[in-house]
């Protein structure tokens, strides 16, 4: 089915909300113990990246002590790009290659699909596959110097990206959709368990 998200989300979400991507994009997630850069590629030229606590915090009807970008549970970035829906958690952990984000990747899913049923009336059309993606951060400083910045670490119900050290502030994810398409870690979607 042709679409185009792109031009979906610039004629109903406000812009700043959301980064195009129609090649590559960095984005950059803060939070008060990290600051991550993620360079995002598109394969068909017609992506989305946002952060739920963006559109939470500008919607300001959340109350309570976290009310700018509380209200439950979210992921870290959401990519959109040619019929997957990438869900992105960060953690700072001592375990890294357990995938302590599940809840967040999942639970942020509801978000998602409130913000594509504005963006995209027929979302369920256009996105059929879904991939859950934990960063994982280690907490202690690494003395060991390795070649890579990051490995891919595989998981019955998502992938962990494991960096390798906890100073890495930039990670670049050109070949991410093919291994995850490779390694068979893109799943189908099925939107009424959301």
């Amino acid at each position: 089915m042709e679409h185009n998200v792109i031009n979906s989300f610039e004629k109903t979400i406000k812009s700043g909300l959301y980064k195009e991507v129609r090649e590559s994009k960095r984005i950059i997630i803060r939070e008060s113990d990290y600051e991550l850069k993620i360079r995002l590629y598109s394969e068909d030229g017609d992506g989305i990246a946002f952060r739920i606590e963006d559109f939470k915090a500008e919607a300001n009807y959340l109350a309570g002590e976290h009310s700018l970008r509380g209200g439950g549970k979210d992921n870290d970035l959401t990519f959109l790009d040619n019929g997957t829906i990438y869900q992105f958690e960060v953690k700072k952990t001592k375990t890294p290659n357990s995938m302590l984000g599940k809840q967040q990747l999942t639970k942020g899913m509801s978000w998602v699909k409130h913000i594509l049923n504005v963006a995209l009336p027929n979302y369920n059309n256009y996105f059929n596959k879904i991939a859950y993606i934990q960063i994982s951060i280690p907490k202690r400083v690494s003395l060991v110097r390795k070649p890579k910045s990051f490995e891919y670490v595989l998981k019955k119900d998502g992938i962990i990206i494991l960096l390798s050290s906890n100073v890495i502030k930039t990670i670049d994810l050109k070949n991410l959709s093919h291994y995850l398409k490779n390694e068979r870690r893109v799943m189908d979607l099925d939107w009424k368990q959301f």
